[in-house]
């Protein structure tokens, strides 16, 4: 019983609609990055290189719904939306805070190794080495901790291009 209100499980069973795989040509039509798993996922049958391509494989496979269930999936996509603004703006306030108290302490370990007495060329050397590691890890850390704020903008836009393509259907119908 819970599995059929599930997000996942209307949007598959009502709009026939896997979000992973449509994610994945839409990533594609971005020329964005694929794994090598995410690529061999997609058929050459749906490797667009236009958006116009990407659109026309979308109008034809909603083609047969009818009004209403196109409405409702229009409906549908744009509570997605709505709950992939929510997740961005949870991003967007707790980032600075892990920024801020990662770069602190980073600043604080650069400032005690950099105190440490230098009495021969090796000890500059290691210290010197330290420092870079401990850069890289930041530089590392701050591209992790940012990933998430650019995956939800990007379902986010694909959410939006996908509703766009629907609600434009629903009006060549209406008109």
């Amino acid at each position: 019983m819970k599995n059929t209100r599930s997000i996942s499980y209307i949007r598959k069973k009502y709009y026939q609609f896997d979000k992973n795989s449509e994610k994945l040509i839409y990533k594609y039509v971005c020329h964005k990055h694929l794994s090598r798993a995410e690529r061999k996922k997609l058929s050459d049958d749906n490797m667009f290189e236009t958006y116009g391509q990407w659109k026309s494989h979308v109008c034809k496979k909603y083609n047969d719904f009818t009004d209403e269930k196109l409405n409702e999936f229009s409906r549908f996509l744009n509570q997605t939306i709505r709950n992939a603004g929510s997740e961005c703006a949870y991003w967007k306030l707790i980032i600075p805070v892990i920024l801020t108290l990662w770069t602190d302490k980073l600043f604080k370990s650069l400032y005690s190794v950099v105190n440490i007495k230098v009495d021969s060329s090796v000890q500059l050397i290691i210290e010197m080495i330290v420092i870079i590691v401990m850069v890289l890890f930041g530089g590392y850390l701050v591209i992790e901790i940012i990933d998430p704020i650019r995956n939800v903008s990007f379902e986010r836009d694909f959410f939006i291009d996908y509703k766009e393509i629907i609600d434009e259907m629903l009006k060549k119908r209406e008109g």
